[in-house]
């Protein structure tokens, strides 16, 4: 799921990531971009990516923290 994240991030942004923890809202891309990962996400790859973020904080919105709620969101 990592991996995922990381290669539509960026596909989308032209970003790798690195820090895991670093928020991704941080990097230096146009927000109007991050609709498009989140689509992809959600569509393509059927991650239940809305219902993640929108649970989350700013300060949150990090990889490793994605991917923790996004697991427990499919275990359930």
């Amino acid at each position: 799921m990592e991996e995922t994240l990381r290669n539509v991030i960026f596909k989308y942004l032209n970003i790798f990531i690195e820090d895991t923890g670093q928020n991704l809202l941080t990097f230096p891309v146009l927000l109007e971009y991050w609709p498009y990962v989140l689509i992809e996400l959600q569509e393509v790859y059927h991650f239940p990516i809305i219902q993640v973020i929108e649970q989350m904080s700013y300060d949150e919105f990090t990889l490793e923290i994605l991917c923790e709620r996004l697991t427990q969101i499919s275990i359930q």
